[in-house]
């Protein structure tokens, strides 16, 4: 429920003549409830499991998620399980990531004080419609910068800067791949 649903039932309920700590009281019943509702929908729609790790292993992933993707553990590893299934082992660009998912949450920001303005200026205003096309605009832009295919060399370079073990671990797969099909000759 919105916020205008919350002040309809406000004056339904008829609280809106009481003292404001009974219209307090009702709205932290409201968000138990809807908390509670949430909660349910979600671990009826979620799994959650528990992977056990020695100590050194386990710093190494925090690591690795910390300071190479920028990410929690728990999303790199669902990342790194979902690439394996697929065999696609080539990571996002984290720092366009972060900043795709910083422009939406300025985006949802926006919008959210926009709409509890609403109720009380009775629309939007022209320079807030602007505001949100640009961010809409700027993100399509990032989106397609990220999504863009990279010539295989670019690939190899900006990689290459990032990690100083990732032209080893590349010869060592073409290495493997190589052998792998002359064997398969």
């Amino acid at each position: 429920m919105n916020h205008s649903d919350l002040q309809s039932e406000i004056f339904k309920s008829g609280l809106i003549e009481h003292a404001p700590q009974d219209i307090a009281d009702f709205k932290e019943q409201r968000k138990k409830e809807n908390t509670k509702i949430y909660n349910k929908r979600y671990s009826q729609s979620k799994k959650k499991i528990n992977l056990v790790f020695d100590l050194k292993s386990y710093e190494e992933i925090a690591r690795l998620a910390k300071e190479e993707f920028q990410i929690p553990v728990a999303t790199m590893l669902k990342l790194f399980i979902k690439g394996y299934q697929e065999g696609i082992y080539i990571t996002p660009d984290t720092k366009k990531m972060a900043t795709i998912n910083q422009l939406l949450l300025d985006i949802n920001n926006n919008i959210s004080k926009s709409i509890a303005l609403v109720p009380l200026s009775e629309g939007i205003s022209y320079e807030d419609i602007s505001a949100l096309k640009r961010q809409i605009a700027d993100i399509e832009f990032l989106v397609k910068q990220a999504l863009q295919p990279k010539r295989l060399s670019l690939f190899i370079e900006e990689n290459a800067e990032r990690n100083p073990l990732f032209i080893p671990k590349l010869l060592s797969v073409i290495s493997q791949y190589l052998t792998k099909s002359n064997h398969a000759d």
